[in-house]
């Protein structure tokens, strides 16, 4: 094991070909032992794999990094900023209501959800160059007074109890190391009566681990996404009851909207768009290649196409996972934490 695997920070000055090497160890097996290193090293596997992908997120996702579903004839665009509508609704956002972003990304869905609702978001990032970006977003789009990024582990907040009145976490706990363990530090800082929604990728209950097909699908996605070990959504649930919340609500989100275009349909995508061919099977080898030659005449970073491999992998994974039904990244759980108000409307 090499220095990422004794440690959980990456350490100063590593090149992107280091990054990459670390980030490979930690998956060249998925055996227990494996496993239990990326959970060790949870903060360095997200800071390497968000600071290698960076560029590749933006020009294929925009800003806000998450899946979503599709009404029939819906634009990418539309369907993204419709999901953090939703979220919003969903935990009754207003203003002068302060909410936690939990993993913020470079911040598209806070700055959405603040102009939506209102309400006052701080986000919290492990990742410095996201947090970088998202404090520079929101000053150039006006929000900076009521959108905040902190550089901050979700599973440690610098936050007191009881601080938030309301706290979603779109796609982001899949990269905690335990899902109760994180579930209960965001039922400390969060009020007695504040809503939680998280939006989790989860294995379902159709995903079958003796199944050698679905463990090399569940591994991919892992990978390509920088993920320690992902769980079923039966394991979710109880890890948020086994944090002390009340379980409101459930649904895998996935299952909704137009069966023509599932969530899933962005990685496959046959618009002509720059984002959508980007996003395509097409896309996404023309650009390793294009990486590849880049890289040759050292033009681009040594290491861009493994990182670019490394991605596609990801994203195949997801296709398949999700036509076989096997995994979501939209399982959707609404919960409160008992006392206050128990009133508030959900």
């Amino acid at each position: 094991m090499n220095a990422m695997t004794r440690s959980s920070h990456l350490p100063d000055n590593v090149s992107k070909s280091e990054k990459i090497e670390l980030y490979i160890d930690l998956f060249m097996k998925n055996d227990d032992e494996a496993v239990s290193a990326r959970k060790q090293n949870y903060v360095a596997l997200a800071r390497c794999h968000y600071a290698l992908g960076a560029g590749l997120y933006e020009i294929a996702w925009g800003r806000s990094h998450h899946m979503c579903s599709f009404e029939k004839g819906e634009a990418f665009a539309d369907a993204i900023r419709r999901h953090e509508r939703y979220v919003s609704d969903r935990l009754g956002l207003k203003p002068g209501m302060l909410v936690l972003d939990v993993g913020c990304g470079v911040g598209g869905p806070m700055r959405e959800i603040a102009r939506y609702s209102g309400a006052r978001i701080v986000g919290a990032n492990v990742v410095p160059e996201q947090v970088e970006k998202a404090r520079r977003y929101n000053e150039a789009a006006g929000l900076s007074k009521q959108c905040e990024v902190m550089l901050a582990d979700f599973m440690d907040l610098p936050a007191g109890d009881a601080t938030y009145d309301r706290i979603y976490a779109i796609g982001s706990t899949c990269h905690a190391p335990d899902r109760t363990r994180v579930f209960t530090e965001l039922f400390r800082v969060l009020k007695p009566g504040g809503l939680l929604v998280a939006d989790e990728c989860v294995m379902t209950d159709r995903y079958d681990p003796d199944n050698e097909e679905h463990r090399r699908i569940k591994h991919g996605i892992q990978l390509g996404y920088g993920i320690p070990d992902l769980i079923t959504a039966e394991e979710c649930c109880a890890s948020m009851v086994a944090a002390g919340f009340d379980l409101l609500e459930t649904n895998d989100r996935a299952l909704e909207g137009d069966p023509e275009t599932p969530w899933y349909s962005p990685l496959e995508s046959k618009g002509f768009s720059i984002r959508a061919m980007a996003r395509s099977p097409i896309g996404r080898r023309v650009t390793n290649q294009v990486l590849g030659i880049l890289e040759f005449l050292r033009l681009s970073a040594r290491g861009s196409r493994r990182v670019s491999d490394i991605f596609n992998v990801g994203a195949d994974a997801t296709v398949e996972g999700g036509r076989k039904g096997i995994s979501t990244t939209l399982y959707f759980m609404l919960a409160r934490k008992p006392g206050g108000d128990e009133q508030t409307s959900a």
